[in-house]
């Protein structure tokens, strides 16, 4: 766990802002969700808020963070689970994006707004670079174990994993929950040996 992550576990205050906040963003947008909009929103005044956050981009980056470890842990969950590699992969995929861990992703899923990527940019690339060693470490055990066959690097390879992500994302909504299916599908027979190891 890198520093910083979970920034509101110990605190409930913090919770509290931190939920009011996501609320707020989802209505409001990051552009519009202003402190003052999620003091509101959190129910108390605005200079208490500045109690916990100096700015707006510290709640930003304390809800990229949070999502970082959610999405973290539910990716680690769905691969060491049971089942095929596509079955796995297809659980994996699903719960990052259940957990709004891509960029692209920065906000719950209902939040389909213009300016949604309000996740500071070194937040987004640690939290890109943290699930890329989780899938990266599956990938590298899955391969010495005989379960999978690697054709690139198991860093390269999850790279291109989550770029693929990435692009599903940038799909109308309705399509996304297909195209991670048929992504992981594709991905678990592509990856899965003639001779699977038992």
């Amino acid at each position: 766990m890198t520093s910083g992550i979970p920034v509101g576990e110990r605190d409930p205050k913090r919770r509290v802002i931190l939920a009011a906040a996501r609320a707020a963003l989802v209505r409001h947008g990051v552009r519009r969700c202003s402190m003052e909009v999620i003091a509101r929103q959190a129910g108390m005044s605005r200079p208490a808020l500045y109690l916990h956050f100096a700015n707006r981009e510290a709640i930003l980056r304390a809800l990229g963070l949070e999502q970082t470890e959610r999405a973290e842990q539910a990716l680690r969950a769905a691969l060491q689970g049971k089942g095929r590699v596509e079955d796995r992969l297809a659980a994996a995929f699903a719960a990052l994006r259940a957990a709004g861990a891509e960029p692209g992703w920065a906000l719950p899923q209902e939040a389909d707004l213009p300016d949604r990527h309000g996740v500071p940019p070194d937040v987004a690339q640690e939290g890109q670079a943290r699930l890329c060693a989780v899938l990266a470490d599956w990938l590298r055990t899955e391969a010495v174990a005989g379960r999978l066959r690697l054709a690139l690097p198991p860093d390269h390879a999850a790279e291109v994993m989550l770029a693929a992500l990435r692009g599903i994302a940038t799909l109308p909504p309705p399509q996304v929950s297909r195209a991670l299916r048929s992504l992981a599908q594709m991905l678990g027979r592509g990856l899965t040996p003639l001779d699977p190891a038992p």
